[in-house]
């Protein structure tokens, strides 16, 4: 019983440990006036219509992103073909409900520029999805490398033996 016990308070020193490390503050997505964004603390989105058949277009979203982290994008589309994208100086080719990765050095506003084709004669349009996981800062990783250690500590920690009761 007592062994039950000494997991339960590790655990909540653990639990302790993490709950004060604190959130990332949330990114921001600045569109300009042909262009649709949305944010919702954890998720951005933006979007774009294409309506004339055979043109080739570009939209740049400005995207602020507060600290280092990582920034996850997934495109999809309706008639329209990726020609290709550029985010943070990486220019690469969006695959519909792929996820592509970004490692972000440092905060800061970035341009995210889209290029598509309309090969239709129909409206055509399509959207992204873009979410942000901060870095955890020093100190948050110390409390919780300090967390982890207490509890292995008290879980490692002997008791002296007892004398059997006859």
């Amino acid at each position: 019983m007592k062994r039950l016990k000494t997991i339960f308070a590790s655990a909540a020193m653990i639990a302790g440990a993490y709950a004060m490390t604190g959130t990332a503050q949330a990114a921001t997505y600045l569109c300009d006036g042909s262009t649709v964004c949305s944010f919702d603390g954890t998720t951005g989105g933006f979007s774009n219509v294409r309506r004339t058949a055979g043109v080739t277009a570009s939209d740049t979203f400005k995207i602020s992103l507060p600290s280092a982290g990582q920034a996850k994008l997934t495109f999809t589309t309706a008639n329209l073909t990726f020609l290709s994208a550029s985010f943070n100086g990486v220019t690469f080719t969006p695959v519909a409900g792929v996820e592509t990765i970004f490692n972000i050095a440092a905060g800061g506003t970035y341009d995210l520029i889209v290029s598509v084709r309309n090969t239709t004669n129909r409206v055509a349009s399509y959207s992204a999805t873009i979410d942000f996981v901060a870095v955890p800062e020093p100190a948050a990783w110390g409390m919780m490398i300090a967390g982890v250690g207490m509890a292995g500590a008290a879980l490692r920690r002997r008791r002296s033996p007892r004398a059997a009761i006859a």
